[in-house]
């Protein structure tokens, strides 16, 4: 009923018809023109978004967006040792900076070498300014204690005499008074004279004190002991020489005891002007010494030890100080034992410092001004800078570059090299397709002009994809197109036996195509993405079904002019009976591949759409525009030929079917094996068929898959992702 009522509509304005075709087609040529445009040529925005791979991209991306940069690769073929490569890439990379405002920033193992290097330097001045300001802290107080030692041993060297003469007039004054006197007194010399033995006593102690240091001193010092000694003996025997002696036999020592009283009494009260040590040692000695040992040289060098310990605040330890004391020094042997004596000093602090350091810090004097310091500073920090470039020496190119950079840029063989191409975030990727193909031409001009032979040289990744997609897809388009377009019209030239018939098929499908590349673009922008495959799979349909269509109606139309009908009234029979097999036809295409539209799978999904909106076009241009043109053209159609009535197509069509249809009634059997056989035979291949989902396996050997298989074997093909 439709499809009558359509005929009869097309009969009658079939100008109108043909009017709104044409206006259809101008204003979806714009359109069609820029289906490119939203054309997608990765497979990655067609996967399901909640699959775990596109999920962990997407966490990945999150916590790590420096990743998101997308980037090009050039994969270079050279031994990169090659001054020449170096001038290349670096040259390359200025170029691609300059006269590329899509790309953010180039990186290749060059790059690379050359932070190694800048980090190595700036560690170098770091160190150096570390020891420099170290040395500049560490001098003034390693001199100070190259000094104090100095000062120490300096005083050591006289201490020992100055404590010994100390000690000959504290305690070997009395000593000799009290040993004369008493040896006057038991000898019976001066038994009974108190007087004339005092004389005797001191007369002998006299001749002691010419031999001191000191004599005006020790005759001060003797003088004092003699007035207290005096006073002591009138205090407890009232000069009685009797009850002395008396006292004497029961006790031996009663002699030193009251001196060694008088010592303590009077030492600390006189007045040691010429020598101000004598003091000091004074009330420390009363713990060691006495009138019978103070002559001791083994208490002498302890009591010295601890004298030295005390006034050097224990910047020596006891050990280094008894070391010291028991070596007889001489003055020109200070200075060494000073540097000795500080290194030991410094290691019991767990200081480490060079015997040269020393020197040099000695060698500024007692008082060396602070240009002195800061002088000995530098020396010092270049001089251990200079043995770390001797131990380390700055890194050569390309073994000093770290592994874990060098594995991602350098194959091991290092006859291949990566350069990073990176793109800016938001970037026109129109844009960087065209710059990939200029970006060929740049690295061959460069090659050519330093002379590099034996290289090879390819951009890949994601981006160079997509380029060699597009020009693959495009190229393969137009000659898909040429293809279909030859073979259909020989075809159909042959079937129609006319020169005017073949073109209204074409013609018809082309409009099918400029409509539906119209709508897919309206919604490849506003609604979905459209596949690149799509395109490429879309003029092959539309040329197979439209055509297929047209011819129907075209042999229909043949058939009803054989018939002896009048145009109009063969258009109306033509769309009436052919139609209805052209729609059942279209409308079995349509439900097959509007089926994948239930798809989960992205991909599969657009292609459902993306085909069922033209064999939609091609079924309407079919039952629609080729009537009105054939209700126009009438008879002519079959130009330069004129239809005959004697032998009809669709007689000849009916015998050949018959001779079919009764072959296979006859012989069932044979019929059902041959077919049977034919299936089993199809399985043969499939068993062997390799099947793969690699997408880039698919693609001829471009550029990027070249670059891609290099970069595989040699670094591994998760650099790209």
């Amino acid at each position: 009923m439709f499809l009558s009522k359509m005929s009869m509509i097309i009969a009658r304005h079939h100008n109108r018809i043909l009017v709104l075709w044409l206006i259809a087609l101008l204003l979806g040529l714009p359109l069609a023109s820029r289906f490119e445009e939203v054309l997608v040529y990765t497979e990655t925005e067609m996967l399901p978004k909640d699959i775990e791979s596109i999920k962990a991209s997407k966490i990945i991306l999150k916590e790590f967006p420096e990743l998101s940069e997308p980037s090009v690769i050039l994969v270079v073929v050279h031994d990169v040792r090659d001054e020449k490569l170096r001038n290349v890439l670096d040259e390359f990379k200025k170029k691609v900076l300059k006269e590329f405002p899509e790309v953010k920033d180039v990186y290749s193992i060059y790059d690379v070498y050359r932070k190694v290097v800048k980090y190595y330097w700036k560690t170098m001045n770091e160190t150096k300014t570390k020891i420099y300001r170290m040395a500049l802290n560490l001098t003034p107080l390693l001199h100070s204690t190259l000094y104090s030692i100095y000062n120490n041993l300096s005083l050591l060297l006289t201490f020992d005499k100055e404590v010994s003469a100390a000690l000959n007039i504290i305690y070997g004054v009395p000593y000799v008074y009290v040993k004369s006197w008493e040896e006057g007194l038991l000898k019976g010399i001066y038994h009974e004279d108190y007087k004339q033995l005092s004389e005797y006593a001191i007369n002998r102690t006299r001749r002691f004190i010419k031999n001191l240091k000191d004599c005006e001193l020790a005759e001060r010092y003797l003088n004092l002991f003699t007035r207290e000694w005096d006073r002591e003996l009138n205090k407890k025997f009232a000069l009685n020489m009797t009850k002395i002696v008396t006292q004497l036999e029961k006790n031996p020592d009663l002699l030193y005891d009251i001196a060694a009283s008088i010592i303590r009494r009077i030492g600390l009260a006189f007045s040691f002007v010429n020598m101000p040590l004598m003091g000091f040692i004074v009330g420390l000695s009363f713990k060691t010494f006495n009138l019978k040992n103070f002559n001791n040289e083994t208490l002498r060098r302890e009591f010295v030890i601890n004298i030295i310990k005390i006034r050097a605040g224990q910047e020596l330890p006891k050990n280094i100080i008894g070391r010291i004391y028991k070596l007889k020094l001489l003055e020109e042997d200070i200075a060494n034992l000073t540097i000795e004596l500080t290194i030991e000093a410094l290691r019991v602090r767990n200081v480490t410092v060079s015997e040269n350091f020393l020197w040099r810090v000695w060698n500024l004097g007692p008082k060396p001004s602070p240009n002195s310091f800061r002088k000995v500073a530098e020396e010092v920090a270049e001089k251990k800078v200079k043995d770390i470039l001797e131990e380390y020496p700055p890194p050569t190119f390309p073994e000093g570059i770290p592994e874990k950079y060098r594995k991602l840029l350098l194959s091991k063989n290092l006859n291949t090299t990566l350069v990073y191409i990176f793109l800016k975030g938001e970037h026109d990727e129109y844009a960087v397709k065209e710059d990939i193909r200029k970006m060929y031409k740049m690295i061959s001009d460069l090659v050519a002009k330093y002379k590099i032979k034996g290289i090879e040289y390819y951009i890949t990744g994601i981006a160079a994809f997509e380029s060699d997609t597009k020009d693959i897809t495009s190229n393969d388009v137009k000659r898909i197109d040429q293809v279909t377009v030859i073979l259909v019209l020989v075809l159909l030239v042959i079937l129609l036996t006319s020169l005017i018939a073949p073109i209204i098929p074409l013609a018809s499908v082309s409009i099918a195509i400029v409509t539906s590349l119209a709508f897919l673009y309206v919604i490849g922008s506003y609604i979905i993405d459209i596949h690149h495959l799509s395109r490429n799979l879309m003029i092959p349909l539309v040329m197979g079904v439209g055509v297929d269509y047209s011819i129907y109606i075209l042999y229909r139309f043949k058939e009803e002019l054989e018939k002896g009908r009048e145009p109009k009234e063969a258009i109306i029979h033509s769309i009436r009976f052919a139609g209805e097999g052209v729609t059942s036809a279209a409308l079995t295409v349509m439900m097959g591949l509007g089926a994948l539209i239930s798809s989960s799978f992205i991909l599969l999904r657009n292609l459902g759409i993306s085909l069922v909106i033209p064999v939609l076009m091609a079924l309407a241009t079919a039952t629609t525009f080729v009537p009105s043109i054939l209700a126009i053209i009438g008879r002519k159609i079959y130009w330069p030929f004129k239809p005959r009535r004697s032998i009809s197509v669709t007689s000849a069509r009916a015998g050949y079917l018959r001779m079919v249809s009764s072959y296979a009634v006859k012989r069932p059997k044979t019929v059902i094996l041959a077919f049977t056989i034919i299936t089993l035979l199809s399985f043969i291949p499939l068993f062997s068929l390799k099947r793969t989902y690699d997408y880039l396996e698919l693609m001829p050997k471009t550029g990027s898959i070249k670059g891609f298989n290099i970069l595989s074997s040699e670094f591994g093909s998760g650099l790209i992702s």
